[in-house]
């Protein structure tokens, strides 16, 4: 539970309240916020939460119905970032949004200060699309320009045969001793 962990240092936020699956539908996302930058949410399930009261200068990143989940604040070594969805109880840690969230807060609080952030692709790109979309005919394939007359199989035996009746007949003129 966040709350026991974020006792045991000097916390910039407060005002813990829970949420449970009636008030988690997604209201908002902040799409343009570094933190968010690659991480899409549509349609994650979530049915526990804690949300906070967003502190002054602090940035709400995701809200739920029930309150903000996702909070960001301070700069370089003070830079702090609150996730209140429960993994346990969401199904967010199986989506590619969680390990890119990670990443993106790892790098943000870790106070890189060379940080260069891939533009975000368009919802469209990286949604799953309907399958009737997806389908595409297949183009015909070109004929062979040149191509074996028989089977490879039947090359090698007519191949073996031939070395067979020269040696038969270096062996008869007496080449072959």
């Amino acid at each position: 539970m966040p709350t026991a962990y974020t006792q045991s240092f000097d916390s910039p936020f407060q005002g813990f309240h829970e949420i449970t699956a009636d008030a988690a539908k997604l209201r908002s996302v902040e799409g343009r916020d570094a933190l968010l930058r690659g991480v899409v949410l549509d349609g994650v399930t979530v049915e526990h939460a804690t949300a906070i009261d967003v502190p002054q200068a602090a940035r709400a990143l995701v809200e739920l119905d029930g309150g903000t989940v996702v909070v960001a604040g301070g700069a370089g070594q003070r830079a702090w970032a609150y996730l209140g969805i429960d993994p346990a109880r969401s199904d967010l840690v199986l989506r590619v949004a969680f390990p890119v969230l990670v990443a993106n807060a790892l790098s943000a609080i870790g106070g890189a200060s060379n940080v260069i952030s891939a533009e975000p692709c368009a919802r469209g790109e990286i949604a799953m699309r309907r399958a009737s979309l997806m389908v595409q005919p297949l183009e015909e394939e070109p004929a062979p320009v040149w191509h074996l007359p028989a089977s490879p199989a039947a090359l090698l035996a007519a191949l073996a045969a031939l070395l067979l009746a020269f040696e038969a007949w270096t062996f008869r003129k007496g080449w072959a001793e």
